[in-house]
């Protein structure tokens, strides 16, 4: 079939765990496929690739700081490969420097697939108080994010006037999109990210005998201002990192008195962690191996809102949402954003500062099978078939 490329285009700083979710080693083993990745965070926004302590070295990655650097290499991808280029583009049109390159690849006729952004459930939406509070509060204190606000609702108009179609949209579950209804979009029915990281493990047994929970990490408070640098929000607006820490140490400790079992921590992507036994959580452990794989053998997942929460739905598992005091007092919409969240799941989120006795714990643990097969359904897959994506990619695109 001759030399092809497939590109995955994105606006953050790439890691190893980025070559797993996207399929690039399966890619690469079918004869004649290179698979490039092109870093743009520094060019879309520059200084968050700081906020990624974690970082993967390799020659797969290229990484571009300015447009015309950039435009350079992806017109000479395109003489080189032709016809038998493709990319998986995570860059949305939500700026005017994201519809600088979206126009190009539309300019010089570059086929791309669009993920669906459907693979878990979307934001609530907030009231007209708030709304007005929220443009008030912005006009006064983060002008930053009110340009990123107006900037996102005038690229989605240009979006439309330049006639920036989504011609493939990769969709993860029944959940509807927008971006289907547009005229020339073409569906393709897959999996979500996690959901193609268990099919691809599913025949892999995780070596490990002891009884253990798994906590998934967030970047916030902990480590770093996380999104918030994008937005400009306050390093607090997730909470203080002592608050946090010291309420989920008393959290675990509680539950591995009670359940006999110990919590693993799950680093967040973005984050490395120096030690494998980490102070930062009271000496525990953190897992070194793909939460896809440990989750198989955990007896229950721990988070505050992490996408990666969908493998409790994949595997059968307790679920826990939580949140503290501090967060249920600051004047920002997480805990109802939250609130949807767990309820996707039919579950409620638990405010882990309160005292947990039994019968809460035995509540929190709870849940009904049916409510599981419903989240997958609507946000991990739209097939009925184990198929990867990397081989519903290939098949589409003839790859």
């Amino acid at each position: 079939m001759g030399k092809r490329l497939i590109i995955v285009l994105v606006g953050y700083k790439v890691k190893e765990f980025d070559f797993l979710r996207f399929d690039a080693r399966e890619f690469e083993d079918k004869e004649g496929i290179k698979v490039h990745f092109h870093e743009l965070v520094d060019y879309l926004n520059p200084g968050f690739s700081k906020m990624f302590s974690k970082t993967y070295i390799s020659e797969q990655i290229k990484k571009f700081n300015e447009f015309n650097e950039w435009k350079k290499e992806i017109i000479n991808n395109k003489k080189e490969f032709g016809e038998k280029i493709l990319i998986i583009n995570e860059i949305q049109n939500h700026s005017f420097k994201s519809l600088k390159i979206n126009y190009l690849l539309k300019k010089i006729k570059i086929k791309s697939i669009y993920f669906s952004n459907f693979d878990h459930p979307s934001n609530s939406s907030l009231q007209t108080s708030y709304k007005i509070s929220w443009l008030i509060k912005n006009i006064f204190f983060n002008q930053k994010k009110l340009k990123i606000f107006l900037e996102s609702k005038i690229s989605s108009i240009l979006e439309n006037l330049l006639g920036l179609k989504k011609e493939f949209f990769f969709k993860s579950g029944q959940n509807s999109n927008k971006e289907e209804k547009k005229l020339c979009t073409k569906v393709i029915h897959g999996h979500s990210r996690d959901y193609n990281m268990h099919l691809k493990m599913k025949n892999i047994k995780f070596e490990r005998n002891d009884n253990y929970g798994l906590f998934l990490e967030s970047a916030t408070p902990v480590h770093n201002k996380g999104d918030s640098f994008i937005t400009g929000d306050d390093a607090n607006f997730r909470g203080t990192p002592n608050n946090w820490l010291n309420s989920i140490k008393n959290f675990f400790d509680t539950i591995e008195k009670k359940l006999k079992i110990k919590i693993l921590i799950v680093p967040h992507p973005k984050i490395k962690h120096p030690d494998r036994n980490s102070k930062l959580y009271g000496g525990r452990e953190i897992l070194s191996s793909p939460l896809s794989l440990a989750a198989k053998n955990a007896r229950l997942i721990i988070s505050r809102d992490s996408q990666g929460s969908s493998f409790a739905a994949i595997y059968k598992l307790p679920g826990i949402f939580i949140y503290n005091n501090e967060l249920k007092f600051l004047k920002n919409n997480f805990l109802l954003n939250q609130k949807k969240f767990a309820n996707s799941f039919g579950l409620e989120p638990i405010n882990i500062d309160e005292k947990l006795d039994d019968n809460k714990l035995k509540k929190a643990l709870y849940f009904e099978n049916r409510n599981y097969e419903n989240y997958i359904k609507e946000y991990l897959t739209s097939r009925n078939d184990n198929k990867f994506n990397y081989q519903i990619i290939s098949e589409t695109f003839n790859f």
